[in-house]
């Protein structure tokens, strides 16, 4: 047996928003009268018998109730159904009907009105009234409707007989009289069909409604769904057609089955068991549920349906009906031939009249004979038909008591009976006898539901045990009782209040679903007096034995943890109590744990709730006082187990954790436990060395932007579990250990230590960020003086020692700004706190934190660091033997190296911040540690400032470095040998650097200082090398912008070594321009001319600008190669300073920059030559635009395979036999350039570019045309122009005079034919040849004047050419003659005017 509490088993599901509004729609403010005529079917049954003088009990609802009363319990006067998706609730009383819909208020479910109003139409008569109503949820049939209903069939049932189908908005769909008489019941009943076996096949629903006199109507299921979609459908089309609601609804009928229960006084309930096959062996049976006792069975075995009829003499009754026995009755037949007789007559009355024009005749002097037919044919319509009797099989008699209810189970074995003498009575439904009976429940009502086991984690195709139990609901003992079917086991028994009224649901979703879930929310629900709706929540657990039902109760308890992890919102509106706050939550969480029987589950509990991950979270002091609670009411024998240890190793952590939290969150304490300056003094630190380290910390902490970081913590308590784990050693003595610890069951004689799961050797980016969070959480409420030393101390003693040294050097390297690491007290706190850590530690154990300082980019934390591990890891070191003071010794030198190497970073990092360009940020520079130094090898300094210089962090140029590194230097500083460090214990002085400007004198001073710093690696040819390399690496990255390619090769220019600019430009042209170049060239030979932009950008990734520029800086780059004498002098070697040697890095073979350029091959000078002209060919179409030029053609087909190879290779560049169309175009090309040249600085007024004649004059080269050649073409340009003066000039660079003066003496005709065109009149032009001798004006004319550049000569310029001319010519010759005519003619006519 057992009793639970109203709460725990009765679940709220919603409730009615407006309940005076329920009471005024249901007209409870006055009592309801009453019919004479009928009897009051809102009543029971029992109170309606008692009417007919059946039975002597006294109804408990008379007449003469006052209002008040029926107000007060107003659920027992009203008719209620509930659909079975729970989403309207039907409320009516003897004429008014409410429709309430739940709707989705502030997190709660509330019932509000969607429908209200009377249905006092259904019939004639004044005493019509409602005796029951049904909601029926249609399912629907889309694909995308997941089977949900579509909408919800209300059925009423009245006292007329009628049977009307509203939908839920009040529209009527169709109503039916199938019998005169009053309703009872309708019930829509799904029930599996049964086999001979017992076996459950497909559902089969059914319809069944209850009428006073005895008879059973019943609707098949499918048939039903049709006939109301159907029905739906034409109502709405007859209202949109504009057709009255009430011609539609009564023309149409649902065909059904009618059945007349024998031998039975009177009736009150009714269920349908469905179809099922007899079993063919079973003779007796057969024969008996046939036919009787003297019937026989020969032939097949038909199916039969069965129902049970509850009521009087017998007490409930087996109906069984045979399939396909029925015949029609002869009342039946004489309504459906009238019908049809009367249908055929009208059609051939109105049809004659028609066709002899008689039509309108008819209608005005036969109206009443058409009328009286058509009311005859619907009256026909809808005449009920006769009942088919049927005889009970077997009944249960007994005379003296009625049934008042019956309740069948969802499987359809069982089914539940209550009569008026209060008892319930379980029958088996196969074989009609009695089961079980309980007594004592006056007035009792009944349901059935089914409990399932969801607990057992199986395949969702597998069957699940599920177990039927019974509702037994006793309204005047205030009892509701649950009880199993089969083994007669009292699962609930609980008190409830006054006026509950039950609600089982009388309808499945119509179809029943083929996946087997009939649609339910519920099972049953209850309604208060106060409008709330409940359900119940049975555990499946207290099915079962005792034994089984504890450890099901535990789980089910467990799973209510989990629910109330989960879903803490859904667990406050369950429960009653309401909203809580975070202590009543933890309070509930108690009772759930506290109510579980063995420590395994507890234990269960407790690991849940650490492991979640809810939103809404249980403070530490709330897991505390569970725990603790939980110990305190263990048994004796239960303390010592392994589980106990756990929660108090689990307790101790979250104590540790709570006071941590509690440090961080205290204000800073001005109050020192001890004095500062003796802090500081108790280290090999001396005051002046921190005064001097700290302003360079400082300036470089300064620079980095480090922002405190500490309003990002976020470290949760059940972070913190997982990170830490228990370690149990044993204590000396008693007195050591603390009372705080001494919990129930502790060995005193052990002590807990904390040790970090994971640690330093954490992979994850997300590990790292939480051990570095837990570093924070630990240390810096003392470095920010929230706690005091001694408390830092036992902190840091409840954790193993090497884990706090390296957790707090990972805290003063990320965090350094949290523990206030750039002041003196931060470096004496830190100095301090090592002092205890490293205390009895040994110094080889100092390697691991030795080479995370290695690996720091931190510096300025990773120096001071440095000097802590320093001034206190070697002072508490004992020796023993010569061979342990011999590894102290090695083991300090490479300290003391440390921290040379960390200090020499350090000038590094603040000569960057002296000289950092406005707009840069420090913390974006490339960082540097001292382990990525020694990688890089003997050049490490250069790669670290050029990268610094590349990307502009840094502005020095090439000229400042050479005065720099190629001057003495007065700078002092102090440099510390390999012997010295040896010898001294203290590491060296700091490096000041002073605050100094950006002047050219500041800078060499400063550059003085790094070369001083890295006297060996850092020269003027290594530093300009790796700026040179840094600048075209960046340039790939953006090869729009040619500025860095440009000012790379100004850095390799002022490189003094051949053999590292020669190297140094081979490496950048096979790395980053030989594969462009070859692109470009290319192109350009398929076009033929300058490609377009478009062109660039799909094969080059370049603009057309961007090309020239490029094309420009790899002809710089190419002349830089092949000008380098490599053999001349003898490769230089790179040293590194002893403090940066490293023999691991050395041995790996990692070159740096400048030696991989010295190692570079010899290049092979006419190659690169070869390329050399190639480029200026291409810069040349680029430039000038030129057309109709094949760069590549311009070669034989030797030299176009040499190009692009590489340059150390010999292939031949030329064959001995050229073609002359070869040659040709080579010529041309050459005047194309050079008329290009002299036209472009004609057309800008400026002198031509001698950089370009010169590289035209070295293409001719070599190509073996004469120099003479490509000056005559030149000079010429220059004259054709009007370039006179640099003509003249010009002039005299040509060692063969000859061609250039009959050139220029072609050119002289020229002008002089365009001056002498250019008359004013066509007189004077014919004045100017008259005075001309026949030889002169016959050349003058034969010469074509339009083929000057430029038109705009005067008569002077024309003079002195012809004048020039004439001195270098010889005077012997025809030409000399014509020049002196020419001379004479202009003096004569046109010079002297």
């Amino acid at each position: 047996m057992a009793h639970h509490s109203s709460h725990e088993v009765m679940q709220l599901v919603g409730s009615v928003s407006d309940l005076s509004d329920v009471w005024e729609t249901l007209g409870f403010q006055t009592a309801p009268k009453a019919s004479s005529a009928l009897p009051d079917y809102s009543r029971k049954p029992e109170e309606r018998v008692a009417e007919g003088s059946e039975i002597d009990e006294v109804a408990s609802n008379s007449t003469d109730d006052s209002a008040e009363e029926h107000r007060r319990l107003w659920t027992k006067h009203v008719l209620a159904d509930i659909s079975c998706d729970g989403k309207f609730l039907i409320l009516a009383s003897q004429k008014d009907i409410l429709i309430l819909t739940a709707k989705w208020n502030n997190e709660r479910l509330v019932f509000t009105k969607l429908w209200d109003g009377m249905l006092s139409d259904v019939s004639e008569t004044s005493s019509e009234q409602l005796t029951f109503c049904l909601a029926l949820p249609l399912r629907s049939k889309r694909s995308s409707s997941d089977g949900m209903p579509d909408w919800t069939c209300i059925v009423y049932g009245f006292k007329s007989g009628y049977v009307a189908f509203h939908t839920d908005a009040g529209y009527s769909v169709h109503r039916q009289q199938f019998e005169v008489s009053a309703v009872v019941k309708i019930k829509l009943r799904s029930s599996p069909a049964s086999s001979p076996s017992g076996d459950f096949m497909e559902h089969q629903q059914e319809l069944v409604i209850l009428y006073e006199n005895g008879i059973v109507v019943i609707i098949n299921g499918t048939i039903l769904y049709t006939s109301l979609q159907s029905f739906k459908q034409n109502a709405a089309t007859a209202v949109s057609k504009g057709s009255t609601e009430d011609d539609q609804v009564e023309l149409q009928t649902i065909p059904h089955e009618k059945y007349q229960c024998s031998a039975k006084k009177s009736v009150f309930d009714v269920i349908s068991l469905g179809s099922a096959r007899i079993s063919v062996f079973d003779q007796l049976l057969n024969a008996s549920t046939l036919g009787g006792e003297d019937a026989t069975v020969k032939g097949p075995q038909p199916t039969f349906r069965r129902f049970l009829v509850a009521g009087s003499r017998p007490l409930c009754g087996s109906y069984f009906i045979i399939e396909g026995e029925s015949s029609l009755a002869l009342g039946q037949v004489a309504k459906d031939v009238a019908s049809k007789v009367t249908t055929a007559l009208t059609t051939r009355i109105t049809a004659t009249a028609n066709r002899f024009g008689l039509a309108g005749f008819l209608e005005r002097n036969i109206p009443s004979a058409i009328t009286a037919m058509k009311d005859a044919e619907k009256r026909f319509k809808t005449m009920p038909k006769s009942p088919t009797y049927v005889e009970a099989r077997y009944s249960f008699f007994d005379p003296r008591r009625i049934a008042t209810a019956i309740s069948v189970s969802a499987s359809g074995r069982s089914a539940a009976l209550t009569d008026n003498f209060g008892r319930v009575l379980l029958l088996d439904c196969a074989s009609g006898l009695v089961v079980r009976m309980w007594k004592g429940y006056r007035s009792a009502e009944v349901a059935w539901m089914t409990l399932v086991d969801n607990r057992a984690k199986s395949p969702s195709s597998s069957p699940k045990i599920s177990v039927e139990c019974i509702i037994i609901y006793a309204p005047r003992r205030h009892l509701l009782e649950v009880w199993t079917a089969t083994s007669g086991k009292r699962l609930v028994a609980v008190r409830v209040e006054q006026g509950l009224r039950l609600l089982p649901l009388g309808a499945d979703l119509l179809p029943f679903p083929a996946a087997g879930d009939s649609g339910r929310a519920h099972q049953c629900f209850f309604l208060d007096l106060t409008g709330r709706l409940y359900t119940l929540n049975i555990p499946f657990y207290l099915t079962e034995e005792e034994a089984e039902a504890t450890d099901s109760h535990n789980a089910q308890l467990l799973q209510g943890v989990k629910e109330w992890l989960v879903y803490p919102d859904a667990r406050r509106r369950a429960s009653p109590a309401g909203n809580r706050g975070g202590s009543s939550r933890s309070k509930d969480l108690k009772e759930l744990i506290g109510q579980m029987t063995n420590i395994e589950s507890k234990n269960q509990a407790v690991q849940m709730v650490v492991a979640s991950q809810s939103d809404e979270r249980i403070t530490t002091g709330h897991l505390q006082e569970i725990i603790q609670l939980e110990i305190r009411n263990l048994k004796d024998g239960e303390k010592a187990s392994s589980i106990v240890r756990s929660w108090k190793d689990l307790s101790s952590i979250l104590s540790f954790y709570s006071t941590l939290q509690h440090n961080l969150n205290n204000p800073s304490s001005e109050e020192e436990d001890d004095d500062t300056l003796s802090m500081v003094v108790s280290s090999a630190l001396s005051e002046s060395d921190v005064s001097a380290l700290l302003p360079l910390v400082s300036a470089v902490s300064a620079a980095s932007n480090i922002s405190p970081t500490l309003l990002d913590l976020n470290l949760d308590w059940r972070t913190f579990l997982s990170m830490l784990e228990v370690v149990r050693v044993e204590q000396a003595s008693v007195e050591d250990f603390s009372e705080k610890d001494a919990v129930d069951g502790v060995d005193n004689r052990e002590s807990l230590l904390f040790r970090l799961n994971g640690g330093e050797k954490s992979s994850s980016d997300e590990e790292k960020k939480l051990m570095l969070d837990f570093g924070v959480l630990l240390f810096a409420p003392y470095f920010q003086k929230k706690i005091s030393y001694k408390e830092m101390v036992e902190f840091v003693e409840r954790l193993q020692r090497k884990e706090v040294i390296g957790l707090l050097l990972t805290v003063w390297l990320e965090r350094n700004i949290d523990v206030d690491g750039c002041s003196t007290e931060g470096i004496a706190r830190l100095d301090r706190l090592m002092h205890e850590l490293l205390r009895n530690m040994e110094p080889e154990d100092l390697q691991e934190y030795r080479s995370v300082l290695e690996h720091s980019t931190v510096i300025p934390a990773a120096l001071t660091a440095c000097l802590a591990f320093l001034s206190t890891g070697f002072h508490r070191t004992l020796a023993t033997d010569e061979e342990e003071w011999e590894q102290i010794c090695k083991e300090k030198l490479e300290w003391n190296r440390l921290s040379n190497r960390l200090e020499t970073l350090l000038s590094l990092q603040v000569f960057l911040v002296k000289f950092l360009t406005s707009g840069k940020s420090f913390a974006d520079a490339t960082p540097v540690s001292v382990q990525d130094f020694q990688r890089r090898g003997t050049s490490a300094a250069a790669e670290y400032l050029a990268s610094w210089m590349a990307k502009g962090f840094v502005d020095i140029p090439p000229a400042a470095i050479m005065t720099a590194f190629h001057t003495s230097s007065e700078v002092e500083i102090r440099l510390s040998s390999t012997e010295e460090e040896e010898k001294d214990d203290r590491p060296l002085k700091f490096l000041t650097i002073p605050e100094i400007s950006m002047d050219s004198k500041e800078v060499t001073e400063a550059l003085q200082v790094l070369k001083a710093l890295f006297p060996k690696s850092l020269t003027a040819d290594v530093l300009l090398a790796n700026c040179c390399l840094e600048l075209v690496v960046l340039w790939n990255k953006n090869p729009e912008d040619t500025t860095l390619l440009n000012l790379g090769l100004l850095y390799l220019k002022d490189v003094v070594r051949s053999q590292v600019t020669h190297g140094v430009g081979l490496m950048i042209w096979r790395t980053f321009l030989a594969e462009r170049t070859s692109a470009i060239a290319t192109l350009m030979e398929k076009v033929g001319k300058a490609p377009k932009e478009r062109l660039f950008a799909r094969d080059v990734h370049m603009s057309d600008t961007a090309v020239i520029a490029f094309l420009d800086s790899t002809h710089q780059l190419l002349n830089l190669v092949a000008d380098a004498d490599y053999n001349r002098q003898e490769k230089p070697i790179f040293e590194t300073e002893d403090l940066w040697y490293n023999e691991a890095a050395a041995a790996t073979g990692k070159k740096s920059v400048v030696e991989l350029a010295v190692m570079q091959a010899a290049s092979n000078a006419p190659l690169v030559r070869h390329h050399v002209i190639l480029l200026t060919i291409l810069h040349a179409i680029m430039h000038f635009g030129l057309k109709c030029v094949k760069p590549l053609s311009l070669f034989d087909f030797k030299a176009r395979e040499a190009f692009f190879q590489d340059f150390t290779l010999h292939p031949v560049l030329s064959i001995l036999d050229i073609d002359q169309a070869t040659i040709r175009a080579r010529h041309q090309f050459l005047g194309k350039v050079i008329a290009a040249i002299v036209k472009h600085a004609a057309e800008h007024c400026e002198h031509p570019n001698v950089t370009w004649v010169e590289r035209i004059e070295e293409v001719a080269a070599y190509w073996e045309v004469a120099g003479d050649e490509v000056r005559t073409l030149y000079v010429v340009e220059l004259y054709s122009n009007g370039l006179d003066e640099l003509g003249s000039e010009a002039y005299k660079t040509v060692t063969d005079k000859q061609p250039l003066l009959c050139l220029l003496l072609t050119l002289a005709g020229q002008r002089l034919a365009g001056l002498t065109s250019n008359a004013q009149s066509q007189t004077s032009f014919a004045r100017n040849f008259s005075t001309m001798s026949p030889t002169l004006g016959a050349w003058v004319r034969s010469v074509d004047a339009n083929a000057l550049a430029s038109q705009e000569i005067d008569w002077e310029q024309c003079y002195l050419l012809v004048r020039n001319i004439s001195h270098d010519l010889n005077r012997n010759t025809a030409q000399y003659k014509l020049c002196g005519e020419v001379i004479e003619w202009i003096q004569s006519y046109v010079l002297t005017r």
